[in-house]
C-alpha cells in the first residue's frame, strides 16, 4: 500500500525538531541525508552511532556506518562517546589471472591499509549489512554481522559474541581466488596473551586474554575482575579451505602480517601454543577459497568474549546470565558458529512482523530500533536480576543506598518497558521487583516520585500477563508506595506531598489512577481464589482483603479527583497547564495522561481539557526570536508568557514529546502524531545523526544534548506507538481485547501485529464510508514464566467475554451493525457504544481463540 506523507501545519515543536542540531552546520555546507528516506540504508558516511552488538547485559561494541567498529560509549569505556577499536576490522583478497587486490572493508582506517571508498550500512539492530559497490575488487563482496536477539528465550538473547559472515559473489566467468581475513583486538595491556586453541571438528580459533587497559584515571575495577578473554573463530565453509591464524600487536604502525596476506591470501600459521606476555595482544584469522565462476561463498566468523567476575562496589561478585549456559569465550563462539542459521532466523521473525506490515518503511524501521537499548543500557547478573544501566541501585546489586533519579530518567525508564514486556516478560518482572527492593529500602515511606515509578511499572505487569502471583508478592511494596501517595492520615506529623511543583506531578496523579486499579485486581483475584474449591468459608476468609482493597481503592479515587481539582485550579489556563514553576517542559503535562491511556485505567483529564491542551501544544509554541532553535513556548498560571533564556531552553525531551505524539493518536488525532513522530525520526537521523542511540534530553538553543543525557534508554519508548497506532489493549482481569486502530487519514488500510506478553497476533483494519472491517488472527502463544511455582504457565488458549472496536465515523446515521464471525462461524454478540465512539462488542458466550483463529468484526 502506498502511504503519503501526513501534511499538517507546522507548529512550534515540530520546528524544532526539525532544525534540531541546525546551530552545529550554520555556515557550513548542508551535509547529506544520514538516511535513505526509502530504504534507510546509510551511504558512505560515519554517523555517531552504529548497531550494537552483544546479547542483553553482556553488549561490549558497535559497528559504525563506515565499517569501523567501536566499544559501546559508557560500558567498557566509561565515557559518552564511542572508542574505536583499530585492530578490529576485516579485509578481503582476490587474484585472478595472475592479479591481486586487497581492500580494508572500511573506509578509514588508523594503519593506513588500502580501504574501500564506498560502504553501504543496513543497520536493523540486532543485524548490521554492509556492502561495498566499487571496491576494486573483481567480485561482490558484503558482510552481515549480528547477535541473536529471540524474544521470550535468555539463553539465546544473552550471548557475549557476535557473528561476522562474508559474502562473496564471482559474477564472472572464471574461478577466482579468494581469502577474508578478521583481525580483532580488544585493547588488552602488556599483560596479555594470544594463543592458537587446538582445532576442533573443522572450527579454528584465537583465544586473547590479559588485563584490560584502564579506559579512564580512575576507573580501575577490582583486581579479580581484571582477568578476561576474547575467542575469534572461523568455520570454514568447505574441507579443501585453508585458514592461517597470526598475533600481533595493535600498537604497531602496520600489521605485521598484512604484506604477506596481500600477497598471497593467507599468512604464517600460528599453529599452537602461546605467545609470551606482552609480544601481541591482537589476532588475526584468514580464510582463504575459490569461489567459482558465478558461485556464492559464505565465510562465517564467530568473536565471544567473557568475563568470570563483575563486582559490585560493594564487592560483591555479581557475574554475568551467560555464565549459566557457557564455560569459556571459546564455548559461546562455537555455539553461535553451530546455530548460527536458525538463531538468525528466529531473530528475524519478529523483525519481519514489523517490516511486512503496511506502516512506512520509515516507521517499522523506527519500532524494530528501539529495542537497541536491550543490549546497549543493560545489566543482566548470574542469578537473573536485570536493571537498566544507569537506574538507581544498578551497579551495586543488592541496593545500599537510593541514589536520585532524575525526570528524564524515570520517564525514559517508564516508557522503555513496553518492549520489554512485550519481549521478555520474565526481566520486566525483575524490573518491577528491583523496583520494589527500592521501595522496601527507604527509610519512612518511599520517594513519591519513585513510588509513582513503582507502581506504574506493577500495573502494567499485572494488567498484561494475568499472573496474579508477582501482584501478590509485591502487594505489600504497593501499598507502602500508595501511602506517600495519598494525603496524610490525621494526626500523621507527614506533609502531604506538594504534587504542583514537582516534575513528576502528572506521575504521580496517573500513579493513583493504577493503584486503584491494582486494588480492584486484587480484589477480584481473591475473589477467584476463594471460589476456586466451591467453599463458603474460602470467601469468608478473603473478605477483609477484598474490604482493604475496596477502601484503598476508594483512597486513591478520592485523592486523584482532588488531585486533578487542585491542578485545574492552579495551573489551568484555558488553553493547557502552565508549569509555575517554570522548569519543566510544556509537552510533560501529558507524559502522565499518556500513560493511564495506554493502561486503560481512570483518565487523568476530562475529554475537552486533553483536547484542548494537546491543541494548545500544536498552535502556541512558536519560535522565540535570538534562538537558534525554538524552545517551547511557556505560560504562568494566568497564561502570560514567560521570559525565555539559555537556562530554561533545555526543554526537548524525547520520552516526552513521544508521549505527545503517541496521546494525540489516542485521542484520534493520528495525522498529527504520527507527524510528529516523523519529525523526531528526522531530528534523531539528520540532526543527532545518531539513529541507534537517542540522549534523554536536548537542549533548544544548541541542539546539544544536556549534560549527563547521552543514555540511549529513551529510544526503547519508540515501541509504544506500535499499540497506539493499533489501538491494541488486553485486560485479561474482564477478558476484554481492545482493538481500535487510530490511522491517519492517508492510509487505507491497516496491517499491523500485535505483540502480547501471552500472544502475538496480527491485526487487518479497513475504514469504510460508513464503519469498517476489522480482523485478527491469533498465531501463536507465549507461556509466561509463573513467579511462584504452584501456578501452571503456559495458556494454550484465549478466552474473550467481549471486544472492543472503533464504530462508526463521526456524523454516520443509524444505529451500527455488527457481524462477528470465527471464520466461517457467526457468533452470537450485543453491542454498546462507549464515550470515545468505540464499540464495546460483548460475546453471548465467552469464546476460545486458538493459535491460528481468525477473529472477523464488520460494522456498518
Amino acid at each position: 500500500m502506498e502511504q503519503r506523507e501526513v501534511k499538517t501545519p507546522l507548529y512550534g515543536l515540530q520546528i524544532l525538531l526539525l532544525v534540531l542540531f541546525c546551530a552545529e552546520a550554520r555556515g557550513q555546507e548542508a551535509a547529506a541525508p544520514a538516511l535513505d528516506a526509502k530504504t534507510g540504508v546509510v551511504h558512505s558516511q560515519r554517523l555517531r552511532s552504529g548497531v550494537p552488538f552483544g546479547g542483553i547485559g553482556a553488549g561490549a561494541f558497535q559497528m559504525l556506518t563506515d565499517g569501523s567498529i567501536a566499544r559501546l560509549p559508557g560500558r567498557t569505556t566509561g565515557t559518552n562517546t564511542p572508542t574505536e577499536m583499530p585492530a578490529c576490522f576485516g579485509a578481503v583478497w582476490t587474484r585472478v589471472n595472475g592479479k591481486t587486490e586487497t581492500r580494508l572493508l572500511a573506509l578509514r582506517n588508523a594503519y593506513g591499509l588500502p580501504g574501500v571508498v564506498v560502504v553501504d550500512y543496513d543497520g536493523l539492530y540486532p543485524q548490521a549489512r554492509l556492502s561495498f559497490p566499487n571496491a576494486s575488487l573483481p567480485l561482490e563482496a558484503s558482510v552481515l554481522a549480528y547477535t541473536p536477539l529471540i524474544p521470550f528465550d535468555l539463553k539465546n538473547s544473552t550471548l557475549p559474541a557476535a557473528a561476522f559472515v562474508y559474502r562473496l559473489h564471482n559474477t564472472s566467468p572464471v574461478p577466482i581466488e579468494a581469502a577474508v581475513a578478521l583481525s580483532w583486538g580488544e585493547g588488552y595491556s602488556e599483560e596479555s596473551q594470544v594463543a592458537s586453541v587446538p582445532d576442533e571438528g573443522g572450527f579454528f580459533s584465537l583465544r586473547l586474554s590479559g588485563r584490560p587497559k584502564s579506559p579512564t584515571p580512575g576507573l580501575e575495577r577490582p583486581a579479580a575482575e581484571q582477568t578476561e578473554e576474547t575467542t575469534l573463530m572461523a568455520a570454514p565453509p568447505s574441507r579443501d579451505t585453508v585458514v592461517t591464524r597470526a598475533a600481533w600487536n595493535a600498537d604497531e604502525k602496520r600489521p605485521g602480517w598484512w604484506d604477506s596476506f596481500a600477497q598471497e591470501g593467507q599468512i604464517p600459521d600460528l599453529a599452537a601454543g602461546t605467545l609470551p606476555s606482552g609480544e601481541a595482544n591482537a589476532g588475526v584469522l584468514v580464510v582463504r577459497l575459490t569461489v567459482r565462476p558465478g558461485g556464492t561463498v559464505e565465510v562465517p566468523f564467530a568473536v565471544a568474549w567473557y568475563a568470570a567476575h563483575r563486582y559490585a562496589p560493594s564487592g560483591e561478585d555479581l557475574g554475568h546470565a551467560y555464565q549459566n549456559a557457557f564455560p569459556t569465550s571459546r564455548s559461546v563462539a562455537r555455539y553461535l558458529l553451530d546455530n548460527r542459521l536458525s538463531l538468525y532466523a528466529l531473530t528475524e521473525e519478529w523483525q519481519k512482523r514489523l517490516l511486512f506490515s503496511n506502516f512506512p518503511v520509515w516507521l517499522s524501521r523506527r519500532l524494530i530500533n528501539s529495542a537497541t537499548p536491550l543490549t546497549s543500557d543493560t545489566l543482566l547478573t548470574r542469578d537473573g536480576r536485570f536493571v537498566w544501566e544507569g537506574e538507581p541501585g544498578a551497579p551495586d546489586l543488592p541496593l545500599t543506598s537510593l541514589p536520585p533519579e532524575t525526570t528524564e530518567q524515570r520517564e525514559a525508564r517508564l516508557g522503555a518497558f513496553s518492549v520489554l514486556l512485550a519481549l521478555y516478560p520474565a526481566l520486566a518482572a525483575q524490573e518491577v521487583r528491583h523496583s520494589g527492593s527500592r521501595i522496601a529500602l527507604s527509610n519512612g515511606l518511599p520517594p513519591p516520585e519513585e513510588a509513582a515509578l513503582y507502581t506504574l511499572l506493577l500495573t502494567q505487569y499485572a494488567r498484561w500477563t494475568n499472573d496474579p502471583s508477582l501482584l501478590h508478592r509485591e502487594y505489600s511494596h504497593l501499598r507502602r508506595a500508595l501511602a506517600s501517595l495519598l494525603p496524610a492520615e490525621s494526626g500523621s506529623p507527614r506533609t502531604e506531598p506538594d504534587t504542583l511543583s514537582t516534575p513528576d506531578w502528572t506521575l504521580r496523579l496517573a500513579a493513583l489512577s493504577a493503584g486503584q486499579s491494582l486494588a480492584e485486581l486484587d480484589s477480584a483475584q481473591a475473589f477467584t481464589e476463594a471460589l476456586k474449591d466451591g467453599a463458603v468459608g474460602n470467601l469468608a476468609s478473603a473478605l477483609p482483603r477484598m474490604e482493604a482493597d475496596r477502601r484503598l481503592a476508594e483512597a486513591c479515587r478520592t485523592a486523584l479527583t482532588a488531585g486533578m481539582q487542585r491542578l485545574i485550579a492552579a495551573r489551568w489556563t484555558g488553553a493547557y497547564f502552565a508549569d509555575a514553576a517554570d522548569k519543566t517542559c510544556a509537552a510533560d503535562q501529558l507524559f502522565g495522561a499518556w500513560v493511564t491511556a495506554s493502561l486503560g485505567t481512570e483518565p487523568l483529564f476530562v475529554p475537552d481539557k486533553l483536547t484542548t491542551a494537546l491543541h494548545s501544544l500544536q498552535t502556541k509554541n512558536d519560535a522565540v526570536p535570538g534562538f537558534a532553535l525554538a524552545p517551547l513556548r511557556r505560560v504562568d498560571a494566568a497564561g502570560a508568557a514567560l521570559p525565555q533564556s539559555a537556562e530554561n531552553a533545555d526543554c526537548l525531551l524525547p520520552a516526552a514529546v513521544l508521549s505527545e505524539a503517541i496521546l494525540a493518536i489516542w485521542q484520534n488525532q493520528a495525522d498529527i502524531g504520527v507527524n510528529l513522530l516523523q519529525r523526531l525520526e528526522n531530528a534523531r537521523n539528520e540532526g543527532l545523526r545518531s539513529p541507534w542511540r537517542s540522549p534523554l534530553s536536548f537542549r533548544a538553543d544548541t541542539g546539544q544534548a544536556t549534560p549527563d543525557s547521552t543514555k540511549g534508554l529513551a529510544q526503547a519508548a519508540d515501541w509504544n506507538a506500535l499499540y497506539a497506532l493499533t489501538g491494541f489493549g488486553y485486560d485479561p482481569a474482564l477478558g476484554r481485547l481492545t482493538m481500535s486502530p487510530k490511522i491517519p487519514g492517508t492510509w487505507r488500510t491497516l496491517t499491523a501485529p500485535v505483540f502480547a506478553p501471552t500472544f502475538w497476533g496480527r491485526v487487518q483494519f479497513k475504514p469504510l464510508a460508513h464503519g469498517g472491517t476489522l480482523s485478527f488472527r491469533l498465531d501463536r502463544f507465549i507461556a509466561v514464566t509463573p513467579q511462584t511455582p504452584e501456578r501452571k504457565s503456559g495458556q494454550t488458549r484465549l478466552v474473550l467475554k467481549s471486544l472492543r472496536v472503533p464504530g462508526l465515523l463521526t456524523g454516520a446515521g443509524g444505529a451500527p451493525v455488527v457481524h462477528v464471525s470465527l471464520g466461517p462461524n457467526p457468533l452470537g454478540v450485543r453491542t454498546a457504544a462507549d464515550s470515545s465512539g468505540d464499540l464495546i462488542v460483548t460475546f453471548i458466550t465467552p469464546l476460545s481463540l486458538a493459535a491460528g483463529d481468525r477473529l472477523e468484526v464488520d460494522v456498518h
